[in-house]
């Protein structure tokens, strides 16, 4: 296992990729009421921020009890950790496109910033949501983690090996915790994960 512990995303090394995060109630974002508080919490989070959210919050705007909050999501860690991996989900779904490893790499790498820059506040959120050691959270801290590898490892195509897996893997973790932190910003993720890149992809086209 690739455990990002100093990091904000934990990979699962080659198949054992986890795919799904088991709520109390049953499977998260199966059901109308784990979507609602969802989309409460994020709305509660731009309005509070990561700090001052509440669960108490969530469940009066997603027009629930808190008990019935708490049945699908153990804290706030575990509610913004499911959003925003419900948005690295769907990056996931998506293909690189490009002819070479290079041109594959630059599309996810582009894709990756844009998603984390969609929505900025719910991005620099997950990084401390993902750190949570709530078993709900290291659940979806691999489903994201999942994510990443499975889309490393596609782009790569017939350049993957476990090493330059590795090694992007660090590149990614490293260059997303450092927005996270304010460090950097997300809508230059894409360039600098690429001079990165560069070095995994000399002498390989």
């Amino acid at each position: 296992m690739y455990s990002w512990v100093s990091t904000v995303i934990g990979v699962t090394n080659g198949d054992e990729l986890a795919t799904s995060t088991k709520g109390f109630l049953g499977e998260v974002g199966g059901g109308v009421t784990s979507d609602r508080i969802v989309s409460a919490a994020v709305d509660a989070l731009h309005e509070s921020g990561y700090d001052r959210l509440s669960m108490r919050e969530v469940s009066r705007r997603a027009g629930v009890t808190h008990v019935t909050t708490y049945g699908y999501f153990r804290s706030k860690h575990h509610v913004i950790a499911e959003a925003f991996t419900r948005k690295l989900d769907q990056w996931g779904a998506q293909t690189a496109s490009g002819s070479t490893v290079g041109e594959r790499l630059h599309s996810l790498f582009t894709t990756f910033g844009e998603v984390l820059g969609e929505d900025p506040v719910l991005s620099r959120a997950s990084t401390s949501a993902l750190l949570g050691e709530d078993p709900p959270v290291r659940d979806i801290r691999e489903r994201a983690g999942a994510v990443i590898l499975h889309r490393l490892s596609a782009a790569l195509g017939e350049y993957d090996t476990d090493a330059r897996r590795d090694a992007l893997v660090i590149a990614v973790n490293g260059a997303t915790l450092q927005c996270g932190l304010g460090y950097s910003h997300y809508d230059g993720i894409a360039d600098r994960l690429m001079n990165a890149a560069q070095f995994v992809l000399d002498g390989m086209e």
